[in-house]
């Protein structure tokens, strides 16, 4: 950022004298201090730079708890030559004075917090120097000057250089969608590899014709006897053949060697295609996540739940990741649903994934899963979303009729292998629906509800 451009954002600054930091929150690569009802000072590392941007403008990730909440901006000043900015507050209910520090200084971009006495109380990215030693709790020190603004010539504006700022950040939430997407697909192809290496290179039949072989020509030897090859005649097409035996073992050894063989490979062929099911299953919700995304990264940028599922920390365990407590399903019309597998699935769709326009389902009178269906446009009215999307309103509903209690004796990997069948159950039960934003979470559960302004269907 320019230092004329900086000094142009103090001088607007100058009419914020008097206003409040409302809220602070991280953002990608900065902090966005709220000071108006749409007006919020941002600061930016990457690319470094200080401006003021409406709401629309900033993808936000968290809130940060500063003590600098509620506090008036009483003075600001901008250091003489140097891309220093400070802004003095004042806390109206304990008269603290606390000093808010942009060092808008190339990448070593920096806010600082300072307390009354000058003391550093919060760092926002910390970092060791051999400059100058800036902790927690020491007094602060002002870095050495970044650059001789008397040369910089850049024809840039403030404006120019903010619309710039803006398409950045817009270009890291992109990239963070992508980046999303890209890890997503490489997933499906390490699914698709295990997949084709789940193929038997031995089928179990081979083992037990040869076992089946043996023990019809067993009458013409001596099944104690150990034998290299034996000739046998194949009834099925009246052929003489032989067969290699481990002369190891005797023949009627050989013989229940077989029949083992063929037992172990036929359960590992067993075995191998329920784990196709199941990693062909994982592939289906990771397709259908990677279609949310795409479908949101053109629709709804800077969806605050979004931005924590993209900008979130990698998962520690595999366990702890959305595809193993969320299911994800498509409705008729291709509009997506989300399932929650478990609890942590059920408090995923609640806390992260869900809008407050989203619809959600559960059964009436059966503990279940939470279900919320993501339509493709938001609705006043409960009744004009039902009419609009009636089609993929009861199929929801007949989700959550099968995703609950009901089916008890069946787990969630049993209810997703028969769920056609189990959709098509006659058996009744009432499931409530409603927006999310009419669900409240009770305090001290970790899933469990309250919610108000509901419908029922009879499903």
């Amino acid at each position: 950022m320019l230092y004329k451009n900086l000094k142009k954002l103090a001088s607007i600054l100058q009419n914020f004298l008097g206003s409040y930091i409302k809220k602070v929150y991280k953002i990608p690569s900065g902090l966005a201090f709220q000071i108006k009802e749409n007006s919020f000072l941002v600061f930016l590392y990457n690319p470094p730079g200080l401006y003021l941007l409406e709401r629309k403008d900033i993808p936000i990730l968290e809130e940060i708890n500063l003590p600098i909440l509620e506090t008036k901006i009483i003075d600001l000043k901008l250091k003489k030559d140097d891309k220093i900015l400070a802004l003095k507050l004042l806390d109206p209910k304990t008269n603290s004075i606390y000093y808010l520090i942009f060092e808008i200084t190339g990448r070593n971009s920096n806010v600082i917090l300072l307390n009354s006495q000058k003391k550093v109380i919060y760092i926002f990215r910390p970092f060791k120097s051999q400059v100058r030693n800036i902790e927690v709790g020491k007094s602060y020190k002002f870095p050495p000057i970044f650059i001789d603004v008397s040369k910089e010539n850049l024809p840039f504006s403030y404006e120019e250089e903010k619309n710039k700022a803006k398409q950045a950040i817009k270009k890291q939430v992109l990239n963070a969608f992508n980046q999303k997407i890209l890890n997503l697909k490489n997933k499906i192809k390490t699914l698709e590899e295990k997949i084709e290496k789940l193929e038997v290179s031995e089928p179990p039949e081979k083992y037990l014709n040869l076992a089946n072989l043996i023990k019809a020509n067993l009458y013409k030897y001596n099944s104690d006897e150990h034998y290299e090859k034996i000739e046998v005649i194949d009834y099925n097409n009246n052929k003489q053949i032989k067969i290699s035996l481990d002369p190891k073992y005797t023949l009627k050894q050989n013989l229940n060697n077989l029949y083992k063989k063929y037992k172990k490979l036929k359960r590992k062929l067993e075995n191998l295609k329920n784990i196709k099911i199941t990693l062909e299953d994982k592939k289906k919700q990771i397709q259908n996540l990677i279609f949310y995304l795409e479908k949101q990264r053109e629709i709804n940028l800077f969806d605050e739940k979004l931005l924590k599922l993209l900008f979130q920390k990698k998962e520690k365990k595999e366990k702890d990741s959305l595809e193993e407590n969320v299911y994800i399903i498509q409705s008729p019309s291709k509009k997506l649903i989300f399932i929650g597998k478990n609890e942590k699935g059920n408090q995923k769709i609640l806390k992260e994934l869900g809008n407050k326009q989203d619809i959600w389902f559960h059964t009436k009178d059966y503990p279940g899963s939470h279900i919320i269906l993501k339509l493709d446009k938001n609705y006043d009215n409960l009744e004009e979303a039902y009419k609009e999307n009636q089609e993929d309103f009861l199929y929801a509903a007949k989700l959550a009729k099968v995703f609950s209690k009901l089916y008890k004796n069946l787990s969630f990997e049993e209810k997703v292998k028969n769920l056609q069948k189990l959709l098509e159950d006659k058996k009744k039960v009432e499931v409530d629906f409603t927006f999310l934003k009419n669900v409240r979470k009770i305090k001290g559960t970790t899933s469990k509800v309250t919610y108000k302004n509901y419908k029922t269907l009879l499903v």
